[in-house]
């Protein structure tokens, strides 16, 4: 049976609980779509918390920050994000780190939605272990991620949820 525990850390101020419910409903759908096969129920299991949580109590932790300045992945690794991205991972000592940003350089201002797409797109990064190679092939593998989602991301997901890096926390 498919099965992703995710945890996403807010680092931000003061987003509010109710933007952030729907960044996770949007995201959860995803990523059940993702999962989803016909031989099996897919499960997946998600919350919002403030402060990073043990490594053994999820698959997949993605940290919510306020802007590229407030990295959180550069404060745990020295890696710099590249400017301008909605968001990023990167690998150190054998963990995989992911993050979003809240708001980008240009103030631009997006719904739950789009949020919930950088996630999902920050999520095939982490899970998959790979890098600006999953590109190209549209869906939420595409950057910008798009939907729908594609036979392409499901592919990528799928073959590595059996196979998940450890997580920076």
């Amino acid at each position: 049976m498919p099965q992703l525990t995710v945890t996403l850390v807010d680092h931000t101020p003061s987003t509010s609980d109710h933007f952030k419910a729907a960044i996770l409903r949007e995201f959860e759908d995803m990523l059940v779509d993702i999962l989803f096969t016909r031989q099996d129920t897919t499960t997946v299991s998600m919350r919002w918390v403030s402060q990073s949580p043990q490594q053994a109590d999820q698959d997949l932790v993605i940290h919510w920050v306020e802007n590229i300045d407030a990295s959180y992945i550069k404060e745990k690794t020295g890696q710099s994000p590249t400017a301008g991205d909605g968001g990023f991972t990167h690998t150190f000592n054998g963990q995989r780190g992911s993050e979003v940003y809240r708001h980008r350089a240009d103030h631009a201002r997006f719904p739950p939605l789009v949020f919930a797409k950088l996630f999902a797109h920050e999520a095939i990064h982490n899970m998959t272990r790979k890098g600006n190679e999953i590109h190209g092939q549209k869906g939420l593998a595409e950057s910008p991620p798009q939907l729908p989602i594609t036979a392409h991301d499901k592919t990528l997901v799928q073959a590595a949820l059996n196979n998940l890096p450890d997580q920076i926390l």
